[in-house]
Order: C-alpha cells, then sequence, then structure tokens
C-alpha cells in the first residue's frame, strides 16, 4: 500500500531564512503577542487566546541554536496562520508580554 503524503509548506526558516525544503517544520512559542491579524498559540487549560507569537525555524537551526534559538530569530510568523508563509522582521518588534497563566498550570507548581 502506497502512502500518499504532501510536505506541509510552512515558508522560510525565520532563523536563517533558508526557503522551504521538507525540514522547516518546527513552530516555536515565543513569550510575546503575535502580530495583529495573526492566529498564534494559545492554551485550553489556562485559557489564553490564540495570540501567542510564533516562529517557524528549520531542522538544522534547531540543531544549531536549540535553547538559545531566541537570540537567532529573525523573523515570527506573520499573516493569519503559518500556511501563508508571512514574515515580518523581529528587529523594531513591540514584544507585548503573552505567556501561560501557570495559576491554572498545577503540573508546574
Amino acid at each position: 500500500m502506497s502512502e500518499d503524503r504532501t510536505e506541509l509548506d510552512l515558508g522560510p526558516c525565520c532563523c536563517c531564512g533558508k526557503a522551504q525544503d521538507g525540514t522547516v517544520r518546527t513552530l516555536v512559542m515565543l513569550p510575546f503577542e503575535a502580530p495583529r491579524g495573526t492566529v498564534g498559540w494559545g492554551c485550553v487549560q489556562c485559557h489564553a487566546p490564540m495570540r501567542g507569537a510564533n516562529a517557524i525555524v528549520c531542522d538544522e537551526c534547531i540543531d544549531q541554536h536549540g535553547g538559545d534559538l531566541p537570540r537567532w530569530l529573525k523573523w515570527i510568523q506573520g499573516g493569519e496562520y503559518p500556511k501563508d508563509k508571512i514574515r515580518v522582521p523581529l528587529n523594531g518588534f513591540e514584544r507585548v508580554p503573552f505567556d501561560h497563566n501557570l495559576e491554572l498550570h498545577p503540573e508546574v507548581a
């Protein structure tokens, strides 16, 4: 039985700018609000609305920068959804804090 797999194209890497080659597939949740009109990350447990900013990063940048990745980001997701492949420059972007309400996350206490 053959499997029909379509690559998900999320646009260029928000870190290095590499065009989609099948490895730009990791969404990184960031602790500030997404650009206006973007559906970002949210949380059903603590009721955070879908306003958190995302970066979409290639495997190579994840391997190279790991936990220090936010320091290397040049863009964040823009547009309504990741599939829109729009990037917004991070330089000069106003970072309005956005995060989980940890009072409603007893698993981290």
